[in-house]
């Protein structure tokens, strides 16, 4: 697990998480990050699942439906067979199915519950069907150890990102982000900070340029999940 730990970026992570788990008989790794309470909003820091299926999944939006996001709000690692019917009810029901088409089959998740977001690493068997039961019956221990330590690298180098994020915030832009992220809307934080129209505009187009988002909503889900409100 020390390769984990010397990972100084996201393509060095994602680069050592696929080696490892591929020598326990795991591939398409995959690390997510999303708010408990708003499951739309997925942030993928990586993923080696096939391009075609990453295409589908967001053109339909599985992501609102997903049983393994679902599922991954309880926290305690498990394998895409045992989702339990309840789960799987509904459009839900479909995501699996045609996660198959595109080779994406027998999948394993450990979900990490944090202060402020869930962090999903997600494998998936290789191999033939014995191949596949293999892997799961032996090698799911090694592969939650692996979630766990890619979970707290991740952790770092987001914090990382963020502690750079918050040093290009002047005071004021700094203000408004812990304003936003605490579920003020526009006209409130307007009011608290009593800022003119043009002079919020102004920060706002600063502010989320800084954090690489195009409207409100994704700024607030970036700065939550990024923990820029403690940061700041």
């Amino acid at each position: 697990m020390s390769r984990i730990a010397a990972a100084e970026t996201v393509e060095a992570l994602q680069t050592t998480a696929d080696a490892l788990a591929a020598e326990i008989g795991f591939g398409h790794v995959t690390y997510t990050l999303h708010l408990p309470n708003d499951p739309t909003r997925i942030p993928l820091l990586f993923t080696s699942y096939p391009q075609g299926w990453v295409q589908h999944y967001s053109e339909h939006n599985f992501f609102s439906v997903d049983p393994v996001i679902r599922l991954a709000r309880l926290g305690r690692p498990f394998g895409w067979r045992d989702i339990p019917d309840s789960v799987r009810a509904g459009t839900g029901r479909h995501v699996l199915s045609e996660a198959r088409e595109f080779g994406v089959v027998d999948g394993y998740c450990v979900p990490i519950l944090g202060t402020s977001s869930i962090g999903a690493f997600n494998a998936t068997a290789q191999g033939s069907a014995r191949e596949r039961d293999e892997a799961l019956r032996y090698g799911t221990e090694s592969l939650v150890a692996l979630g766990n330590v890619v979970h707290e690298r991740a952790r770092l180098l987001t914090m990382r990102e963020a502690g750079a994020i918050v040093a290009r915030l002047s005071p004021v832009e700094s203000e408004m982000v812990q304003r936003l992220v605490t579920g003020l809307n526009e006209d409130q934080v307007v009011a608290a900070m009593r800022l003119g129209d043009g002079e919020f505009r102004r920060l706002l187009a600063s502010v989320m340029s800084k954090l690489d988002t195009t409207t409100p909503d994704q700024l607030r889900a970036r700065t939550a999940l990024l923990g820029l409100a403690e940061a700041s």
